[in-house]
């Protein structure tokens, strides 16, 4: 599989062509879907299966040629050799079954990395945002609020902006002060972006917040 998509790439100057002849190679293998599941999870989680992967899914995946091990790691870690091989199999689950992959991994990561969890801020809220309603929703917007303020000190004002409106579109009431901390970050971004009217608006939109609950 690895070859024929290679020598297709070096060919095809044709993107769906080319996700279409992948989707075709990986259909079969794995061909049981929870395996298929199984395989997807370990990719989604940098590639560390966690404890209960199916590791006869990674297997097979591994001899199909979907999957490679890095063999420089001491810890097993798989990854994909070629992206769209990764992409297809995670398009080919249904939207529920990625939201409850997302929120595996959030907690895998959780449970992994407790001790540098700051340093994964970023990937966590973006693994709790996509696993949707099937996430709690204050455990998300916290999250997300942790990533947003990372990126607001890093100077990351594009990404801060997406995080926080990421926040904002949860089921939150007005009167939370998490609601009214992420329109104050919002306009200390805007205001990063030079984006001085709309800072000015989200800041006013913070101040209404926050003297509804004070």
């Amino acid at each position: 599989i690895f070859l024929q998509i290679n020598r297709f790439l070096s060919d095809s100057q044709d993107p769906k062509q080319t996700y279409d002849l992948v989707r075709e190679l990986a259909k079969p293998y794995p061909k049981n879907p929870e395996a298929r599941f199984a395989v997807a999870l370990a990719a989604f989680n940098g590639g560390v299966p966690e404890n209960g992967t199916d590791n006869t899914a990674l297997e097979e995946a591994e001899r199909a040629q979907l999957v490679a091990a890095d063999a420089s790691q001491r810890t097993v870690r798989y990854g994909f050799v070629h992206e769209l091989i990764r992409t297809t199999l995670i398009n080919g689950l249904s939207l529920p079954r990625r939201q409850r992959l997302h929120l595996k991994i959030a907690d895998a990561l959780e449970r992994l990395r407790a001790a540098s969890l700051d340093s994964h801020a970023s990937v966590l809220a973006h693994h709790l945002y996509q696993a949707g309603a099937v996430a709690d929703t204050e455990r998300t917007a916290q999250s997300l609020l942790r990533a947003g303020r990372r990126a607001l000190a890093a100077g990351a004002f594009e990404e801060t902006l997406e995080v926080f409106d990421n926040l904002l579109s949860l089921e939150l009431s007005e009167s939370d002060p998490l609601f009214g901390e992420a329109c104050e970050h919002r306009g200390e971004a805007l205001a990063g972006l030079k984006r001085y009217d709309d800072a000015i608006a989200a800041f006013g939109r913070a101040l209404t917040i926050y003297s509804a609950v004070n």
